[in-house]
């Protein structure tokens, strides 16, 4: 029997923190959520204070990722606790919980609630689950932060140094290759230390490779500060089932690598390209310039320089649209009273198809059925007198009711 006043006080201690830690989890996971749904665009905004040269935005999709994975855990937390306050307070109100005899459901129906465990049993199983949620969440943040750590400091750091001395040593190419070396033996070591965390301490298990393990895993274990979460990742190793383990471990790698991968490739698109909108000149706008049969554009002129005063402008017709166009003007109506099926149905296209030139309306430029040579697509065609356009650049668009900016072709006239 223990008789020490000391470690007693200190055990009652810590039960009394265990049994009150929902309450600072609560608090900190409210806290810090807020900051990291706030942290990716503060990244951002601080990349202008790095060194280029250490290649930062190769790092930020991950460093992103991470706190995604962090920010997730947190919000899962926070909806887990939100439950468990629930159940807690009714467990005050309604200490039996569910009254299971006043329960009348078919036979299926009532065989399910009475299997639900005691609302106290889910209290606990939920407290159990919520805490669990808490660490790992902090655990999967500190993998990534780790790596990037590990990434920075053995491999980015090297490799610039190399870039801002070589030509300040004579034997460079020779500083090279050892550099090159150097990089590969600490990859191959920070493969090994990877393989043992994903297999769960695997080559701690073999005696003669554990001693060789020793010092590369305390090396690793400072470099990427496996330290601070060392503790999380034994209790739930030793916790969980190992395949359960294993498969979580799986997928979070999975997850991680898809979407730092998807990040990454993002990275490779100019943002400010991608909102071009009306000030994008498209190959397939212009004839002479896209022959392809495959040619899906709404509309086409003949070139994007006009040597002449006419501008051929074909707009395709979309079976999608036929419904909006004869709706517009009371086409079946309409289609009783005139005998010319053909007109009636030009005018309810130019109707329908407006055409502006450089912002300004242009009246109905009289348009004809065609069909395009070079894709066989089905539409209309008109010649545009433009000769009193100046000499210059111009734009020629063609609206419609369900899409204003059916299509938007710049050109010059010479």
């Amino acid at each position: 029997m223990n008789n020490d006043p000391l470690e007693s006080d200190t055990s009652n201690w810590l039960k009394d923190i265990q049994v009150r830690s929902w309450e600072p989890e609560i608090i900190l996971s409210s806290i810090i959520t807020i900051g990291l749904l706030q942290l990716p665009d503060w990244i951002k905004q601080q990349k202008q204070w790095y060194d280029n040269d250490l290649d930062i935005d190769s790092y930020i999709p991950v460093v992103e990722i991470a706190i995604y994975w962090l920010t997730f855990g947190f919000i899962a937390h926070l909806v887990l606790r939100g439950v468990w306050v629930g159940m807690v307070g009714l467990s005050f109100v309604f200490p039996e919980g569910i009254k299971r005899d006043n329960i009348h459901y078919a036979p299926k129906f009532e065989q399910h609630v009475r299997g639900i465990a005691p609302i106290r049993q889910r209290i606990i199983t939920l407290e159990k689950i919520c805490s669990s949620v808490f660490a790992i969440a902090f655990l999967m943040f500190m993998a990534i932060v780790g790596a990037i750590t590990f990434l920075t400091a053995l491999v980015n750091v090297p490799a610039v140094l190399y870039t801002k001395l070589a030509d300040y040593f004579s034997y460079s190419a020779l500083l090279g290759v050892g550099l090159g070396f150097f990089l590969l033996f600490v990859l191959v070591l920070g493969a090994i230390y990877l393989i043992d965390f994903l297999t769960l301490g695997l080559l701690k298990k073999v005696g003669w490779l554990s001693r060789v393990y020793y010092p590369v895993y305390r090396f690793f274990n400072l470099i990427t500060l496996s330290f601070l979460y060392r503790d999380i990742y034994y209790v739930l190793i030793t916790n969980f089932t190992r395949w359960k383990i294993m498969v979580a471990i799986l997928a979070y790698f999975t997850i991680t690598v898809a979407v730092a991968y998807n990040r990454l490739e993002s990275k490779h698109r100019l943002d400010l390209y991608e909102d071009r909108g009306r000030f994008s000149v498209q190959t397939e706008n212009y004839s002479t310039l896209s022959s392809l049969a495959t040619n899906n554009a709404n509309a086409t002129i003949q070139s994007d320089i006009i040597d002449d005063d006419v501008l051929r402008l074909f707009v395709a017709l979309r079976e999608e649209y036929e419904d909006s166009i004869k709706a517009q003007c009371n086409y079946q109506l309409q289609k009783d009273t005139v005998s010319n099926d053909q007109l009636l149905g030009i005018t309810c296209l130019s109707d329908f198809y407006k055409v502006a030139i450089s912002d300004s309306l242009y009246a109905s430029p009289g348009w004809f059925y065609h069909q395009h040579p070079n894709t066989g697509r089905e539409g209309i065609l008109a010649w545009i007198d433009i000769a009193k356009l100046p000499r210059g650049k111009h734009v020629i668009a063609v609206h419609t009711p369900v899409k204003y900016n059916y299509a938007v072709i710049p050109f010059f006239k010479k």
